[in-house]
């Protein structure tokens, strides 16, 4: 939002420099960018009217012109434009001025004539880009005044970083409220009223919820010409690009209030009987407008509409149909204020990709009190500059009058929070300041009514914030921490997710993170989970951001799989690909809040397309997991083993599971290549991990290692043999898998490594084989393992 200095004279009369300014309003919360201040030459060119235009005697395409620059002074000036005549007031840069650009101007001849000055374009004065002819002043332009006193331009114009939850400040009026505050003045506002109108030339209709007011006026005898210079300038320095007269004034009266307007040309839209009517109302399926910028939008039900008797005219609060636009020769028109659903305004805009100054501030909210005065504004300006005649007016409100707001609570609640003691009286004043109505009871409680502008305002919190912006943060005495600083221990579950990231990480996996939100389509995935709850019953956003947001998530399997399919489809070419995400899911529980579960999935994309190593892989990262999280070996047990699918339970509930999909799951996911999925709940396994890590000194003594293979029955696990043998010798280490593969269909081939060490010598070839031999003896009694190669 721009602030032009000299339009907030309008309203507070300050001595403040434009830097103090800045620095008040940035200290208060709303950050000055930056301070533009007019083009340095511009208070040296003078405003001058054409007394003469005649050709010049040695030159086709010049011409000599004669200038009056006040108090009976003439100039002659020869010009190569073509666009002046004779009563035009025009910029005149004499000799010896530097323009803006960086021209000097000199006295010179010119084909024989002399020329004591140039006549200026927008261009050359950094004013604009037009270089086509000469800038023409409007009629108001005294001849001999400086052109920044003819342009009416601010000595300076504030660019303010206006945080979102500030609404009111989207306008020249909010901030001088601000600038009041902070400066200690008072605040000029115009209280504008319109009269009740005898002619009956409207009608309103509003459906629930779209509005908490509609307003129309309607003029007729309306001259759609240029406007006054100095509306034109205003809406230059705001940033706003002049049209004509009546568009103008309607982007004026935004600036100004922070209320928009919109013009319909009167003629052009249709009447029910002998009155127009105008209604407010969702957009149909199927209905279009061609809108003023040109493009044609179809509209929806999340689009508010303004429509006249026969189609609509407008989309509400962000931009006017063209066929109702306001042309030069319009001559009667409908204004238009309203106060509309903000949140609509919000999805319509976002959802027509369409944004503009009006929808932008809908959006934010504006002071629902504020519609009549800006409107009495643009009435005045209307008749005033375009010699409209007032018709009639007319206006609804939908919605119950909106109560002020009142907060209550200690005053001493506010010394507090700040920490440090302001008198009653400061607090009182600083309030009554930026228009809040603050009254102090006997019993120390501080009553609050919160002005019809400030939407942010809803908590004793706030009202606290509102004092200390206005006494000054920078002013607040420093004081030294006195709470003791001491360590926190990182949470369990913080501390479980770093391990398992670093393992992830470790095994080449990819982390990617993706938002709590899924469509009717992804929500299919959740077959694949063993964690979800049931498919259907999710919870729905009531106002989701797109179709593709409608639900919150039950399960991260999807996210993961379209995650992989996307990478696959970039680049085909890599071997393997590994993601996972750690996350929360949110199951229903009726009428209360979800419970929210943490959640690890992880897929991979295998180049082999053998099924059961592939869930072997898998099978290990989960066991992984359960090592580094300390899930004692004999708690974690496999409950079920189908084809492709392996779960994991501790005391009949499932904590982890993974899976090798198959065709028709891949193909849901555009997945050509062998995929494997792995899922663990984190509030189970910290349920059961033992959460301490008992450390030992490493043994100075060399290892021994044995690999050996068994020949045992095909449904043999290798679990059963690892709980088997880790326990089966004091000087056994560790024991570590090394392949599997079938000799037939009932007997396979199970290799693994063990690994011998004594803590005080080192261990001779005899001692490990009398281990080798008792272990080799256990598996024979217990699982009818045979030693391969060993005969027998």
């Amino acid at each position: 939002m721009r602030l032009p200095l000299g339009w907030l004279e309008d309203y507070v009369k300050t001595k403040e420099t434009p830097e103090k300014l800045a620095e008040l309003l940035t200290l208060s919360g709303n950050e000055v960018e930056k301070i533009i201040y007019p083009p340095r030459g511009l208070e040296k060119v003078i405003v001058g009217e054409i007394l003469s235009v005649v050709k010049h005697p040695n030159a086709e395409r010049l011409t000599v012109v004669e200038v009056t620059t006040g108090r009976g002074k003439k100039r002659k000036i020869v010009c190569g434009a073509t666009n002046i005549r004779v009563g035009n007031k025009v910029p005149v840069a004499l000799s010896g001025t530097t323009l803006p650009s960086g021209l000097t101007i000199e006295k010179t001849e010119i084909r024989g004539v002399a020329s004591e000055g140039m006549l200026c374009a927008e261009d050359e004065l950094l004013l604009g880009v037009d270089h086509t002819g000469i800038m023409i002043l409007g009629n108001e332009a005294k001849a001999g005044d400086t052109l920044t006193k003819a342009l009416g331009l601010s000595y300076a114009v504030l660019d303010v970083d206006v945080t979102p939850n500030r609404s009111d400040c989207f306008s020249v009026e909010g901030l001088s409220r601000e600038v009041a505050a902070l400066t200690g003045k008072s605040i000029k506002l115009k209280s504008g009223a319109l009269p009740k109108s005898k002619n009956k030339t409207l009608s309103i209709s509003v459906e629930k919820g779209l509005a908490d007011r509609y307003a129309l006026l309607h003029f007729t005898n309306v001259a759609v010409k240029e406007s006054p210079q100095w509306i034109k300038t205003r809406l230059i320095e705001g940033g706003v690009r002049p049209i004509n007269a009546i568009v103008d004034i309607t982007n004026y009266v935004m600036l100004a209030t922070g209320q928009p307007l919109h013009a319909f040309d009167a003629e052009k839209l249709a009447k029910r009987g002998s009155k127009i009517h105008l209604s407010v109302r969702r957009g149909e399926r199927g209905e279009k407008l061609p809108a003023l910028d040109g493009k044609i939008y179809a509209l929806s039900k999340d689009t508010i509409v303004i429509a006249d008797s026969v189609k609509p005219v407008a989309i509400g609060g962000v931009m006017g149909g063209e066929e109702t636009g306001v042309t030069m020769d319009t001559k009667s028109i409908v204004l238009e204020a309203a106060v509309f659903n903000s949140k609509l305004i919000r999805r319509g805009a976002k959802e027509l990709g369409l944004r503009s100054e009006s929808s932008h501030r809908f959006e934010k909210g504006i002071d629902s009190e504020a519609t009549e005065r800006a409107l009495s504004m643009a009435r005045e300006l209307i008749e005033r500059f375009t010699k409209g005649s007032f018709l009639s007016y007319e206006s609804i409100s939908p919605a119950k009058a909106l109560k002020s707001k009142a907060i209550s609570m200690p005053i001493s609640f506010i010394e507090k929070v700040i920490g440090i003691h302001i008198p009653n009286r400061k607090i009182i004043e600083s309030l009554s300041l930026i228009g809040f109505n603050a009254t102090l009871k006997r019993s120390g409680m501080l009553s609050v009514s919160v002005p019809s502008w400030r939407h942010d305002v809803t908590i004793p919190a706030d009202i606290v914030d509102e004092v200390g912006r206005l006494y000054g943060i920078n002013t607040l005495p420093q004081s030294a921490i006195t709470a003791a600083l001491l360590p926190q221990e990182p949470e369990n579950e913080y501390k479980a997710q770093n391990e398992i990231k670093r393992l992830l990480f470790g095994s080449g996996f990819n982390e990617i993170l993706s938002y709590s939100f899924y469509s009717d389509t992804a929500r299919r995935g959740d077959a694949l989970s063993m964690f979800c709850n049931g498919r259907f019953d999710h919870i729905e956003i009531s106002n989701p951001l797109n179709a593709e947001q409608q639900y919150l998530r039950k399960s991260i399997i999807p996210f993961v799989l379209n995650a992989l399919s996307k990478n696959i489809s970039i680049e085909p070419d890599s071997p393997s690909f590994k993601l996972y995400e750690i996350g929360k899911i949110f199951i229903p529980q009726g009428k209360v809040l979800p419970k929210e579960n943490i959640i690890l999935a992880g897929a991979v994309s295998f180049e082999s397309g053998n099924r059961e190593e592939n869930l072997v892989y898998l099978k290990g990262i989960i066991e992984n997991i359960f090592k580094i999280l300390n899930i004692p070996a004999n708690e974690a047990k496999i409950s079920s083993l189908h084809e492709g699918r392996i779960i994991y339970e501790i005391k009949g509930t499932v904590i982890a599971s993974a899976l090798i999909l198959s065709s028709k799951e891949r193909d849901a996911f555009k997945l050509k290549r062998q995929v494997g999925i792995f899922e663990a709940s984190l509030e189970h396994i910290l349920f059961h991990s033992t959460q301490k890590h008992i450390y030992a000194p490493i043994s100075k003594f060399p290892a021994v290692i044995r690999d050996l293979a068994f020949e045992v029955d095909a449904e043999t696990l290798w679990g059963t043999i690892e709980k088997a043998v880790v326990k089966s010798s004091k000087y056994l280490e560790a024991v570590r898998f090394l392949n599997q593969y079938y000799i037939d269909e009932k007997i396979k081939s199970l290799a693994f490594r063990l690994i011998f060490r004594s803590e005080d010598r080192t261990l001779t070839a005899e001692e490990v084989d009398a281990e080798v031999v008792k272990i080799t003896s256990l598996l024979k009694d217990k699982l009818h393992a045979k030693l391969r190669g060993s005969g027998g």
